[in-house]
């Protein structure tokens, strides 16, 4: 703050009248006020600890600048509830930090209560949103994509393409999608199409062989074991699923009289689905054969084969994309 002056010097043994005495107070009334307020100066500096009791405002104009150089230590509370803001549309602050140390990551309230909050825990890995009955997106329109938009290759999460859908992806593959139609895709559900590249030959009469399918026109979740238990379906995912399978048996050195072909569950007959017995034939047959399963995670699957050959023969699975091979996919 400036000096204060005045217009009148007095000495030690001098005199001076009352309106030089006047004259000096008006001095220091003008020096420190601008005649409109109690008290008005251009610049404070305390040493110490202030108060100030009563009403404060601090500025008198949105170009004045106030700065906190120390820190806060109290609660910030409004006078009014529901009635201020922090900041606003156009003076937007930059960024908030939360942290309730070990409780939790911190948390924001709504509706003056405690039970409606958004919340991350300690780790700041987890976030929890609590007391809401309800979550609203936006409409879905082109404009205003449910959920968020995904462009990126490497997104997870949830996200909507296009109006009125929405997905599910993992590192940028989406494993579900609901579109606008109520058509539903599951990219990543268990489906395979696997088909007999090399054939089975000179098998023994009236025995037993696992169809060795060892070639995969599309395997969705690779689910088929194409190199060591050759045939072998193992879901991976628990759930009911369709299978459907064709067998061709080749009789050789005698007639076909009998052939059956089944499913097996963990190296089990599970569904005996094709039975026919006095054929007598010396053609080659095709049994299609179908079933629902219901399978753990860890239950595979095979389609296994009997054929009984006249005059002690033996028989042949032979190589077929079209006559020899095994589907199935998850239904529920």
């Amino acid at each position: 703050m400036a000096n204060i002056s005045v217009t009148y010097t007095f000495a030690n043994s001098s005199t001076a009248d009352a309106t030089e005495v006047n004259t000096n107070y008006q001095d220091i009334i003008d020096g420190t006020s601008d005649g409109s307020k109690d008290f008005s100066i251009s610049a404070l500096t305390c040493a110490g600890a202030a108060t100030f009791n009563a009403n404060v405002t601090l500025g008198n104009a949105t170009s004045d600048d106030i700065t906190l150089t120390g820190r806060v230590a109290s609660d910030i509370d409004p006078k009014t509830a529901a009635s201020n803001t922090l900041g606003d549309s156009t003076q937007t602050w930059q960024a908030l930090y939360l942290d309730n140390g070990a409780t939790d990551g911190g948390a924001v309230y709504f509706n003056a209560g405690t039970t409606a909050f958004l919340k991350a825990n300690a780790a700041g890995s987890l976030m929890t949103l609590g007391g809401f009955s309800a979550m609203a997106f936006p409409d879905g329109s082109a404009s205003a994509p449910a959920i968020y938009t995904s462009t990126g290759t490497s997104d997870t999460g949830m996200y909507g393409d296009a109006a009125d859908e929405v997905s599910i992806a993992n590192a940028g593959a989406q494993s579900f999608n609901l579109n606008a139609s109520g058509v539903l895709t599951l990219p990543k559900q268990p489906c395979f199409h696997v088909y007999q590249g090399t054939a089975q030959t000179t098998l023994t009469d009236a025995s037993w062989t696992v169809v060795s399918y060892d070639t995969a026109e599309f395997d969705v979740t690779n689910a088929v074991d194409l190199v060591t238990n050759v045939g072998r379906f193992t879901p991976g995912v628990a759930g009911k699923y369709l299978l459907i399978a064709s067998v061709e048996i080749d009789p050789v050195g005698g007639n076909l009289e009998r052939g059956i072909v089944r499913f097996l569950k963990n190296g089990t007959e599970n569904r005996l689905t094709n039975d026919y017995n006095f054929l007598n034939t010396a053609n080659n047959l095709t049994f299609c054969v179908s079933c629902i399963v219901e399978s753990d995670a860890d239950d595979y699957f095979e389609v296994e084969a009997f054929a009984n050959i006249a005059s002690a023969g033996t028989y042949n699975l032979p190589a077929s994309q079209t006559e020899q091979w095994f589907a199935g996919y998850k239904i529920a």
